[in-house]
C-alpha cells in the first residue's frame, strides 16, 4: 500500500505554524510491513534529509519539479496523507484519496461539522481536537488506517 507523505507547507502561509506537523509522525507508520511511504515534501531541511535518510521513507523531491510531475507520481499512490497544502489539493482535484489534516482553528475552506471535504469527494478531513494536538490526529490516522 503506497502512502505519499506531506508534512508542511509553503513559508507564506499566514498559520503555517499552527498547519505544519513534523515529519516524525509518520515514524510510527514505516513499522508496518503493508505501507511504502513516498516523500511528496519539497523544500526539505538539512535535518529532514538526514532524518528520511535513516528510514526506509522513499524520497523523490528533487523529481517533483513542479504539478505534473507529482500529479504524475499520485496516479501511482494508493492514498496521500498530508497537511492542507497545495499537495492536499492537488490530489483532491485529480480524484486520489487523500487523507488532509487540517489544525483545530478552521476557515471556510473546512467546515467544523465535516468529515469530508465540500470541494473534493476523495478528501477525508482530519482535524485537531485541540490546537496543536497532532497526536490524536496521527493516532486517528494509525487506527484508520488498521481498520
Amino acid at each position: 500500500f503506497k502512502i505519499g507523505i506531506c508534512w508542511k507547507g509553503g513559508t507564506k502561509y499566514s498559520y503555517n505554524k499552527e498547519r505544519n506537523a513534523t515529519l516524525a509522525y509518520f515514524f510510527p507508520l514505516i513499522a508496518h510491513p503493508h505501507y511504502q511511504l513516498i516523500n511528496l515534501q519539497k523544500d526539505l531541511s538539512d535535518e529532514e534529509k538526514r532524518l528520511l535518510s535513516l528510514t526506509p521513507i522513499i524520497n523523490v523531491e528533487s523529481q517533483l519539479v513542479d504539478f505534473e510531475e507529482t500529479a504524475a507520481l499520485m496516479h501511482h499512490l494508493d492514498l496521500i496523507i498530508t497537511v492542507d497544502t497545495s499537495v492536499a489539493h492537488l490530489a483532491g482535484a485529480i480524484g486520489k484519496p487523500v487523507w488532509t489534516l487540517i489544525r483545530h482553528e478552521t476557515e471556510w475552506r473546512h467546515p467544523t461539522d465535516e468529515k469530508i471535504s465540500p470541494w473534493y469527494p476523495s478528501m477525508r478531513l482530519f482535524r485537531q481536537p485541540k490546537p496543536g494536538d497532532w497526536d490524536s490526529v496521527f493516532q486517528q490516522i494509525e487506527t484508520e488506517l488498521l481498520a
